[in-house]
């Protein structure tokens, strides 16, 4: 089987890009073959970057790179600040543009909140309606979309849990980073943005001091391109 991956990708420094890299280089171990077209910036083997952020033809860009690799499959990452503007609208005519010619197509949907504003409404019904299976990693995100659409698309979710790493401990990270020893850290890291509620975290951290008065708190990122540039 050949699995066509839609995705960011390292050295991109994106949680979706490692998802991705781990996800296919585990494919791969089970003699799937696998291919990513993605962001410009990703590199590796069975990688093509043929699309940027802000590309008005960005779908049509995946699209005609994708299906020169014949894909018997299409995986789509999808988050909303991948694919251009308005929410990243263009992922919509690029499943269609799969769609329209019998090619399946699965995405997950890496951002499904709780209570889904009106317009990630918009572009979540029609991504489900042109996809042929949606994962999504916990069992709020399902049970939301369920409420949102009424039942309509249950057939094609499925939860299967995001996973992580597991590594080693590293006695010299404190060290190198300048992190004093023997204190708490809690860390965030990750894009500045407001769905991220960094802030949030920040204003409750007094809370936490009085019970732990040695606790430090670090946050770590930076922002995506011109996306929510105030953070600066």
């Amino acid at each position: 089987m050949r699995v066509g991956f839609v995705s960011t990708y390292p050295p991109i420094e994106c949680g979706i890009a490692t998802y991705t890299r781990y996800l296919t280089e585990a494919l791969r171990e089970a003699q799937v073959d696998t291919y990513v077209v993605g962001h410009l910036g990703g590199a590796g083997p069975r990688v093509f970057p043929v699309f940027d952020y802000e590309d008005e033809d960005l779908a049509e860009r995946a699209f005609s790179a994708m299906m020169r690799l014949t894909p018997d499959v299409v995986h789509v990452q999808h988050e909303f600040g991948l694919f251009g503007r308005h929410y990243g609208v263009n992922a919509v005519p690029l499943l269609i543009k799969f769609r329209l010619i019998g090619v399946p197509v699965v995405v997950t949907l890496h951002t499904v909140y709780a209570r889904i504003e009106p317009a990630h409404r918009v572009l979540l019904e029609n991504l489900l309606t042109n996809a042929d299976a949606a994962i999504v990693h916990e069992p709020y995100q399902r049970e939301a979309l369920q409420q949102a659409f009424g039942g309509r698309f249950d057939p094609k979710l499925h939860v299967i849990p995001h996973g992580a790493r597991i590594v080693d401990p590293d006695p010299q990270a404190r060290r190198r980073l300048g992190l004093p020893e023997g204190r708490p850290i809690l860390l965030l890291i990750g894009y500045f943005r407001p769905s991220k509620r960094f802030e949030r975290v920040v204003d409750l951290f007094p809370r936490v001091v009085e019970r732990v008065p040695e606790a430090l708190l670090v946050v770590a990122g930076k922002i995506r391109g011109k996306e929510f540039i105030e953070y600066r």
